[in-house]
């Protein structure tokens, strides 16, 4: 799926740096673009397909809203708790071990849903979530390692990362038709027709497990401390430093609002579509395909702000839309209006998430990476175990009112970034290299066994032809 995205979409075009730069940069974007979104877009379709029927599983095997909540919050608690520890372990023990463990994790989650004991549901939720906090923590941070290992040029790790975004919403469209097919379409044996799609995700998880342990190569953070400490580090960094609490805080706010709209959306949309007799002729699968293609959407556009705005500036943007767009169900009663603002919610969504990663890799030290994100990650889940059971006990207004004003709060902290942006003179196309290990030598990769000149000699680039410069801002 990705290759027909990667050929639609403009998204892996280079350009800008001389004809010798930009053959050599080039070559290293695409080799790298390949062997991450090969495993990349396998895991987030295993995490897409059986997103959307947990809830209907869960329903069909005869709990409550109450208990399938309570279900829920198991799996953010496991995340908070957990989770946070494991995604740690990607520093000490390896990002590609994580990868490899997170795909068969989710499988394990997936394969307890065809259970309908309440323990063992809870433990697949537990795996769940775990798996979770790997999904963003881990696979991010091997790819800026992989991305700095190589030498590749800061506007091309931003471009890589806005097309990766495409990928993951073109997943969530093809998880979607997917899913609508083995469970409405296809005869399925288990007792519960919705746990089909799930089984569709064990084999796609399983096989991100086994592509990212036969095609990359091993990433670590810093080896030299436990996975206790490197985390008790990473908050005393945070602790220490304004930019990067700021952008703990927007992280959590705007992902957290993010939970509420996504808990929120469909009986929004089905109350104002009911008929004169009371039913709604929504179709769910239509409205989150066109969820996703506006998303998708975003992230081309997020590459071609990227040429405009610094990030600090496009996240701004996102912020004041994004609460504008929530605000929307509190204003109208319009059907048509509010699958309006959704789809401008998610296109924003789409901008969004390349734009905080690429802060998120200038701001975070590379040996610490895992485990800040992890701390990061810490107060989401807090957030969204506290607000999502609020939100769903308030009437709509006050809930997408909570939720805009979770956004609010996030274009001045993201003010604080843009201030730590102008107060260094990084560029955007500048190279990346490890802000903790500087003095090491080019070319050699963060475990010492994998020589990335070994693989441009094979490849016949030349990596001294790439300039080499620090990776700015830094806390």
């Amino acid at each position: 799926m990705w290759c027909i995205a990667r050929e639609a979409s403009g998204l892996d075009k280079i350009g800008g740096d001389s004809p010798p730069v930009r053959k050599e940069a080039e070559a290293v974007y695409l080799r790298l673009r390949n062997r991450y979104l090969s495993v990349y877009t396998l895991a987030v379709f295993g995490d897409w397909i059986q997103g959307g029927f947990a809830y209907a599983l869960y329903a069909a095997y005869g709990y409550s809203q109450r208990e399938i909540s309570l279900i829920f919050i198991v799996g953010y608690a496991s995340s908070m708790t957990i989770g946070t520890y494991v995604s740690a372990l990607g520093d000490t023990g390896g990002h590609r071990r994580n990868c490899v463990a997170y795909g068969i994790l989710y499988a394990a989650s997936c394969v307890l849903c065809h259970s309908r004991s309440l323990p063992s549901l809870l433990l697949g939720r537990v795996l769940g979530g775990v798996a979770y906090s790997i999904l963003y923590t881990s696979f991010e941070s091997w790819l800026i390692a992989e991305a700095e290992a190589r030498r590749l040029p800061r506007v091309l790790l931003s471009r890589l990362f806005s097309f990766s975004t495409f990928c993951n919403a073109g997943s969530a469209v093809v998880a979607g038709m997917v899913g609508h097919l083995v469970i409405e379409v296809l005869p399925c044996a288990s007792r519960n027709r919705f746990a089909c799609a799930f089984d569709v995700a064990v084999v796609s998880l399983l096989g991100a497990s086994l592509v990212a342990a036969t095609r990359w190569g091993e990433r670590y953070g810093d080896q030299l401390h436990s996975t206790g400490e490197s985390l008790l580090k990473s908050y005393r960094t945070i602790r220490a430093s304004r930019p990067l609490v700021a952008l703990g805080l927007v992280n959590s706010f705007y992902e957290a609002a993010l939970y509420v709209f996504v808990f929120l959306w469909t009986p929004a949309l089905e109350r104002r579509s009911r008929q004169g007799d009371g039913t709604s002729n929504m179709g769910h699968g239509l409205v989150f395909s066109i969820f996703m293609i506006s998303k998708m959407a975003g992230s081309q556009a997020s590459h071609v702000l990227s040429e405009y705005l610094s990030p600090g500036a496009r996240l701004q943007l996102v912020f004041g839309g994004s609460a504008l767009c929530l605000a929307a169900p509190v204003l109208t009663d319009s059907y048509e209006y509010t699958l309006l603002a959704f789809c401008g919610f998610e296109a924003l969504l789409g901008i969004y998430w390349p734009t905080i990663a690429l802060l998120r890799c200038g701001s975070i030290l590379d040996a610490q990476r895992a485990s800040t994100m992890a701390v990061f990650r810490v107060l989401l889940n807090l957030l969204v175990i506290l607000v999502l059971p609020l939100a769903g006990g308030l009437p709509e207004a006050l809930a997408f009112s909570l939720a805009a004003g979770m956004l609010l709060l996030c274009p001045a902290l993201s003010g604080i970034l843009r201030q730590a942006e102008t107060s260094t003179h990084g560029k955007e196309g500048h190279v990346l290299v490890r802000a903790d290990d500087t003095d090491t030598e080019p070319g050699t990769s963060s475990d010492d066994s994998e020589p990335i000149h070994a693989e441009a000699h094979e490849e016949g680039l030349d990596l001294a032809a790439i300039p080499r410069s620090p990776l700015l801002p830094r806390p």
